[in-house]
């Protein structure tokens, strides 16, 4: 029988979202005991700032393969600095527009720090599974972004019409998209993204063809590209302003 053992070495790729999932553990915990805008706004500017040097510091140990799910290199870390730069500057951004809410907004913060988790694993994906995984963490948080402000009378005009949009198109995007890997997966038998080379060579066996067309659709929803971009302005005029900076920046970042 293997045993499989894990190093430090193994976890150190990691180390960027290890940090940014203890973050949202720490966030979570401290608006749990003491309810502070501030102070959630600090902890989650200060977590994201630590898990930028730690993306840093782990260049030096890339490439590397960590399972067949995740592929660390020098791309994916690029990306992971753009989304935490991208984040940080959100949360600073969102404190003077959740302070003239008048409302319990912490939680905010801790929704930020989650999509940016699902963000980092979606730019080290390497696999289909791993890529999906990454794609919904990002997008539930940000249903929940969208319709946040609800009960507050400073907030958008529209948060639950724009979230409810959100998700369910979103959910019919994401219904094609699977659809498409489960058919790539009965073309190829696997579901590592290597595989699209010899999908694409074999493009016209079986379904393979119409597989990779709804995949791209689904990535295009995301992407708002079109035809695929129907459901941005609702969304973005009824979002709230830092839940809106999200969705177009590393939203789009991260998918792309």
């Amino acid at each position: 029988m293997n045993e499989t053992i894990i190093t430090t070495a193994d976890l150190l790729p990691l180390l960027p979202l290890i940090v940014t999932t203890g973050v949202a553990v720490v966030v979570m915990l401290l608006v749990a005991m003491r309810r502070n805008h501030t102070l959630a706004c600090a902890s989650t500017i200060a977590g994201l700032a630590i898990a930028l040097i730690t993306t840093v510091l782990t260049i030096s140990n890339a490439p590397q393969q960590v399972t067949p799910l995740l592929i660390i290199d020098q791309f994916s870390l690029f990306s992971t600095v753009v989304v935490l730069i991208i984040a940080a500057f959100i949360a600073v951004f969102s404190y003077p527009y959740l302070y003239l809410l008048h409302d319990e907004v912490e939680e905010f913060y801790l929704l930020l720090i989650v999509a940016t988790i699902g963000a980092i694993v979606m730019v080290s994906s390497n696999h289909f599974i791993s890529a999906f995984l990454g794609i919904e963490t990002l997008s539930i948080a940000l249903y929940a972004m969208v319709a946040y402000p609800l009960h507050s009378k400073n907030a958008a005009k529209f948060p639950l019409e724009a979230g409810i949009k959100y998700l369910v198109l979103s959910a019919v995007a994401t219904a094609v998209m699977l659809f498409g890997i489960a058919l790539l997966y009965s073309q190829t038998g696997s579901l590592a993204f290597i595989n699209l080379v010899q999908a694409n060579i074999e493009a016209g066996a079986g379904f393979t063809t119409l597989a990779l067309l709804l995949i791209t659709a689904g990535f295009a929803f995301k992407l708002s590209l079109v035809p695929f971009h129907i459901w941005t302005p609702d969304v973005y005029e009824g979002a709230p302003l830092p839940a809106t900076a999200f969705l177009a920046t590393t939203g789009k970042a991260a998918m792309f």
